[in-house]
Order: structure tokens, then C-alpha cells, then sequence
């Protein structure tokens, strides 16, 4: 289902975010805090935002990653980020944002991490 230039897909009870450009990043219409909100409407928790299509970002794209992180965590969810290219970690490192947001290597680690929170919530 694209959104803007996201589009998203579901894994399990996981909404994995695939965005197009550093651009639909940015609060706007049709950006990624908005289409997170759409995703927390509907019932989801648990957001993955992939960014393996995105080399670098701007401040924009960054203030947008924030807000759709806020937004989640205020909610009671969690969202994860993969596939991080080294100039959008060493944006994070630079900000002091990377110790705040889940950054996970890969999709498939990121997916067995939500499995397994699952998991351990439901044995306490």
C-alpha cells in the first residue's frame, strides 16, 4: 500500500516501512509521521522503517524519524530501524539520536526481535 513514497507491507503483526527517498521522510501530507499515525490507527504497534533505499538524510528527514518515533513509543508501540547506511548512522551518532532509536542490522533480525518480545511478555 504506497503512501507518498512509502510503502508498506505486513510481516506477522509487524508494519514494515519501505520509503522511497530521504523526502518522504519529512512531516508533510503524505510523510512518514503521518503515515505512522494512519499505521497506529489501525491497530499497529510494532513499525519496522527500513531505509536500505536511503543513503543520507537532512535535518527534515530526521525531524520526521523523531516524530514518527515519538508518536509510537507514546502509543505504547515500538519501532525499529534496518538497513541504516553509514552516513544516516553517523547523522544518529552525531545527534545523539542513535542510543534513543532501536537500530537493527537486517529485517530478518529486526522481525525475530519482535518475535521474541512477544514471547517473553506472554511467558510473564
Amino acid at each position: 500500500m504506497p503512501f507518498g513514497g512509502l510503502a508498506f507491507d505486513i510481516a506477522g503483526d509487524v508494519a514494515v516501512v519501505d520509503p522511497s527517498d530521504r523526502g518522504s521522510l519529512c512531516d508533510g501530507e503524505e510523510g512518514l509521521p503521518q503515515f505512522i499515525a494512519t499505521l497506529l490507527e489501525q491497530g499497529f504497534s510494532k513499525v519496522l522503517l527500513d531505509l536500505h533505499r536511503i543513503e543520507y538524510i537532512d535535518s527534515l528527514a530526521l525531524g520526521g524519524i523523531v516524530h514518527a518515533h515519538r508518536s509510537v513509543t507514546r502509543r505504547g508501540g515500538k519501532l525499529r530501524i534496518v538497513n541504516v547506511a553509514r552516513r544516516v548512522r553517523e547523522l544518529f551518532e552525531q545527534t545523539r539520536l542513535a542510543s534513543a532509536f532501536d537500530i537493527v542490522g537486517s529485517r530478518d533480525v529486526a522481525l525475530r526481535l519482535f518475535e521474541a518480545t512477544v514471547s517473553s511478555e506472554t511467558e510473564a
